[in-house]
């Protein structure tokens, strides 16, 4: 009987490699390779295996789906402007910095129609995962209500399952206290 492989066993992943461009910025690793948009502010391309998972990169996301009692005080015309947010955004900054274990973007951007300020940082590490942080600095609190606060991206088709780990199996919210955390696949 052998004893099972410690992660000290394991062979190192290969270093980051950051090649930049007047337009481009391109991190690559084993097996995958993220393209960052410097004139857009976006992960433009993220490629595992030569498979490209982004059909339209991530971006800020203020809207969600109206419930009822949304449409019935009128949540369209009150808050309207979060459903557009996004649109037009300016870039104002973008760095790229390549350390020994990790590379770290990180792209400032203004959204006017809510003159509001977006820093997203991806810090893309050896193993391909890449961890997004995001600030949101409103310049005025005289907007309305935000609806949600989050990040959307749409992958291109094919990629229409998913596994988490967390509360489920149906779809839950914060006040929904009767969900049993497991691990759940659906789509």
């Amino acid at each position: 009987d052998a004893a099972p492989a410690s992660v000290s066993d394991a062979a190192p992943l290969p270093a980051l490699h950051l090649s930049q461009d007047a337009a481009l910025a391109t991190v690559s690793g084993q097996d995958f390779t993220a393209t960052f948009d410097k004139r857009a502010g976006i992960l433009s391309s993220l490629k595992f295996k030569g498979v490209e998972l982004v059909q339209s990169p991530l971006r800020p996301d203020f809207w969600r789906a109206p419930t009822d009692n949304d449409r019935g005080r009128k949540m369209a015309e009150s808050q309207g402007i979060w459903r557009t947010a996004h649109a037009d955004a300016e870039t104002r900054s973008f760095q790229a910095e390549e350390s020994e274990a990790s590379v770290v973007v990180k792209i400032s951007s203004r959204l006017p129609k809510v003159e509001a300020d977006w820093t997203t940082a991806y810090t893309v590490h050896r193993t391909g995962d890449i961890v997004v942080d995001v600030e949101f600095a409103p310049a005025t609190a005289k907007l309305p209500k935000l609806p949600r606060l989050g990040l959307q991206m749409v992958m291109p088709a094919g990629f229409d399952r998913i596994t988490w780990l967390g509360p489920g199996p149906q779809e839950t919210y914060c006040d929904r206290k009767d969900a049993r955390v497991g691990l759940y696949s659906g789509s």
